[in-house]
């Protein structure tokens, strides 16, 4: 008797990666400017929200692509310049609301976890640092 699979998993998981990635890069970028005590450059939130958006995009079009559920004409433009409004309206109009929801609040996690994580590299890394400047 094996383990029971999980019938929940990631749409197009290869991009959900990809978003991993960018939202990690993005909150250790983001640690280490508040680690510094220093204001996050104009260049690196145009790159972040630039690349967050591409990400959410690419998602949201190789999903409906997949699904056949479409927000309309001109959906990639739509998605990148609305992408936090528009996005949960996608995942609910084509998962429903039970799926849809699990599927946010899997975002919301890795968004969550993400910061935790880029968190406690800056308070690792400070510490290590501090150390090895004592001795």
């Amino acid at each position: 008797m094996g383990f029971p699979r999980s019938r929940f998993q990631f749409p197009q998981p290869w991009i959900t990666l990809f978003i991993i990635l960018v939202l990690f890069a993005g909150n250790l970028a983001l640690a280490l400017y508040i680690g510094l005590s220093i204001s996050p450059s104009p260049l690196f939130q145009a790159v972040f929200a630039f690349a967050m958006a591409s990400a959410v995009t690419t998602w949201v079009h190789f999903d409906s692509r997949s699904t056949g559920v479409s927000l309309g004409f001109d959906q990639g433009m739509f998605v990148f310049f609305t992408w936090p409004v528009t996005f949960p309206i996608y995942i609910f109009r084509s998962y429903g609301f039970r799926k849809g929801g699990l599927i946010l609040l899997s975002f919301l996690g890795i968004y969550v976890v993400s910061m935790i994580s880029a968190f406690f590299l800056i308070i690792i890394a400070s510490v290590v640092g501090t150390v090895l400047s004592a001795r």
